[in-house]
């Protein structure tokens, strides 16, 4: 069994006044949710794989789908057509995946055979 990784990159963000007097709330608020984010991932697949039946098969990922830790959060300030602010994270979650070669849908190549 192999492992497939996917990564993916969450912001959360929130426009600026002009003046840019709300920036530091602005940051609070959206490092908070953030976090709030990151938990929920934590907390459902803690859940979904705390029942996991002891007589499947064993893997390379000992739970259907694992959370890599830590995760990079970063902050920024971007102007567009608007001022926005906040926080992005860099999150990867790996899962089982039984795709290999034998169990591709497709034909070898004449290539592949002579080889």
């Amino acid at each position: 069994m192999v492992v497939l990784t996917y990564s993916f990159t969450i912001f959360v963000l929130d426009m600026l006044k002009e003046d840019l007097t709300n920036r530091n709330t602005v940051w609070t608020n959206n490092l908070q949710i953030t976090q709030d984010i990151i938990a929920e991932f934590r907390q459902n697949l803690a859940v979904q794989t705390s029942g996991a039946d002891i007589n499947k098969k064993l893997s390379y990922v000992p739970n259907e789908a694992v959370l890599e830790l830590p995760i990079s959060t970063e902050p920024f300030t971007a102007r567009f057509a608007n001022i926005l602010t906040g926080w992005s994270a860099t999150m990867s979650i790996q899962v089982n995946n039984a795709n290999n070669l034998c169990d591709a849908p497709i034909e070898p190549s004449d290539n592949a055979r002579d080889s």
